[in-house]
């Protein structure tokens, strides 16, 4: 795919170089003639000029003379004066009517025509076409048996975890989880906590590991995202990877396949929420404007590229395309849920948390519900609705955090069919 995308982009590089050169060139000849009617035109002019100051300056001359008639007093005199005017054959000369030279557009230039040298992108929906490895995995719908809970993580930390609100798998040994008080630790799969990051941050899917490790983190109040290099801990006055004076961030995610990030934000004053594409070196390549964004409080993306956002004050799962395009907004199956914690399998289906009907659900890359995965009615404490956050590894295991305790789940979730060379 790579040499492919690269091929199309040196192609378009070629045309464009030569249809540049074409137009210089096309410039240069028009230019060039130009000047050159301009220099014949001035030089015809300045011939005309010369011919009519010649029958003036004659005109004049013999107006001149008409001063000696007054000299003339007798008829010989006047006859002889008389001679000499017509001998000149005064006559008024032939003017040469020039043409101007004119310039005509032959058409209308505009990005069709253009396009036409240049070369068009046949293939606009790269994603609607998806790869889908089904013939080697299966969903696991029961997965939310006991037998199937494969692991319990129980994260033992002094301040303790009030939550599992946001899971990020670092390694295949480690993970970062956050509470509702913005607690954020590094564990093990034993529940030994490696490191505590206290952020004050409140906001949900606030941070991210990208795929050598790295950890980007929303600092809300200061509207920027600090990374912290593996290993290393967060230095509050280092500079920002990427910060803005308006946008304030609220989740994050970093692609494990192309490294770059995607971050949801609200703007200050005003109604309006994005989420913005950065590339690893932080700048900005891709903005995503929706009035279906409320708070994006999370976001992640799926296997396609497609962008999955999930805004609980939206009531709803809003997914885009990786070249922005809206997909779809999905409800819940019961026409209101309050999302939270959201990840993708391999299969490209999204799997949320729904505080509304108590349970993890799984919806397909078009949007239609396919079944509740994981019903938690019984572990729920009372309120009205919990975040949860959620995470799948690398085994497909679909991890899942309690929303009032430091405890997290672990579930098989996909599993090898019996035959996957079919």
């Amino acid at each position: 795919m790579e040499k492919q995308i690269n091929k199309m982009k040196e192609t378009v590089e070629e045309n464009t170089e030569h249809l540049r050169n074409m137009i210089e060139n096309v410039k240069k000849e028009s230019l060039d003639e130009i000047d050159y009617l301009e220099k014949t035109s001035l030089h015809a002019f300045d011939d005309q000029r010369e011919i009519l100051d010649i029958h003036i300056q004659n005109h004049n001359e013999t107006v001149g003379e008409f001063d000696d008639l007054k000299h003339c007093t007798t008829p010989e005199s006047v006859i002889e004066f008389h001679k000499k005017i017509v001998s000149k054959q005064l006559h008024t000369p032939d003017i040469v009517k020039l043409r101007l030279p004119s310039f005509k557009s032959e058409s209308c230039i505009d990005n069709k025509n253009v396009q036409k040298y240049v070369g068009k992108i046949t293939n606009t929906e790269p994603y609607t076409e998806y790869i889908r490895v089904s013939q080697d995995h299966k969903i696991n719908f029961g997965c939310e048996k006991e037998a199937n809970c494969i692991r319990k993580i129980v994260v033992n930390s002094n301040p303790g975890l009030q939550g599992c609100r946001h899971i990020s798998l670092a390694d295949d040994d480690h993970f970062w989880v956050s509470d509702y008080y913005g607690n954020l630790m590094l564990a093990d799969l034993d529940g030994h906590v490696n490191k505590i990051e206290i952020t004050k941050d409140k906001c949900s899917g606030f941070y991210t590991v990208a795929a050598n490790g790295d950890l980007f983190c929303v600092n809300e109040r200061k509207k920027k995202i600090l990374r912290m290099v593996k290993d290393n801990d967060f230095d509050p006055d280092q500079k920002p990877f990427i910060s803005n004076a308006t946008w304030k961030p609220v989740s994050i995610y970093c692609s494990k396949y192309s490294g770059e990030i995607l971050i949801g934000s609200l703007k200050d004053k005003s109604l309006d929420a994005r989420v913005t594409r950065f590339d690893k070196a932080g700048k900005q390549i891709q903005q995503i404007m929706s009035p279906d964004y409320i708070v994006p409080h999370y976001v992640t993306e799926n296997y396609n590229g497609d962008i999955c956002v999930s805004d609980w004050e939206r009531c709803a799962v809003i997914v885009h395309n990786k070249l922005g395009k809206h997909r779809f907004t999905h409800t819940g199956p019961l026409r209101k849920c309050y999302p939270s914690g959201i990840c993708c399998d391999l299969l490209l289906n999204i799997i949320v948390y729904d505080g509304y009907s108590k349970s993890v659900l799984i919806i397909d890359c078009d949007g239609r519900f396919l079944s509740t995965l994981i019903n938690l009615q019984s572990d729920w404490t009372g309120l009205l609705w919990h975040t949860r956050g959620l995470a799948i590894d690398i085994q497909h295991n679909l991890w899942v955090g309690e929303s009032h305790s430091n405890t997290i789940k672990i579930y098989s979730y996909l599993n090898k069919t019996q035959d996957s060379s079919v």
